[in-house]
């Protein structure tokens, strides 16, 4: 699949490389400009819980890494699968209600993935 180019049968871009979970964190941490050691610990400073709820939800939606629940908390301190369903219920409401935070996670997803085509929450660029 490495020398396959796009066509009909795959009209998207595929990755030279895949980008590890570790490497995306990283990358959305410098993004975001935030520290990566913060954002992985338990502090409970909302721009670093929100930085957590972008990068937990790009994770569970990256179809080619096929993260369980369990594998993305354990990237982050002491967090378990419940915490990364509440990122992920927290995500989509704050998509959706707050155009502030959904034009950052709008712009987080293409800088990391270079297209918007699996992007699900409706994006106004007028914001």
């Amino acid at each position: 699949m490495k020398n396959c180019k796009p066509c009909i049968r795959h009209p998207f871009q595929i990755r030279e490389t895949l980008l590890k979970p570790e490497k995306i964190i990283r990358l959305c941490c410098k993004i975001l400009h935030r520290d990566y050691e913060k954002v992985i610990s338990r502090s409970r400073n909302q721009e670093l819980v929100e930085a957590r709820f972008m990068i937990m939800t790009l994770l569970r939606n990256d179809l080619s890494l096929r993260l369980s629940l369990k594998q993305i908390a354990n990237h982050f301190s002491c967090k378990d699968h419940t915490t990364v369903i509440n990122a992920l219920y927290k995500n989509d409401i704050y998509c959706e209600t707050i155009p502030e935070y959904n034009q950052l996670y709008y712009r987080l997803h293409l800088d990391i993935y270079g297209h918007d085509k699996y992007y699900k929450y409706s994006y106004n660029s007028e914001i």
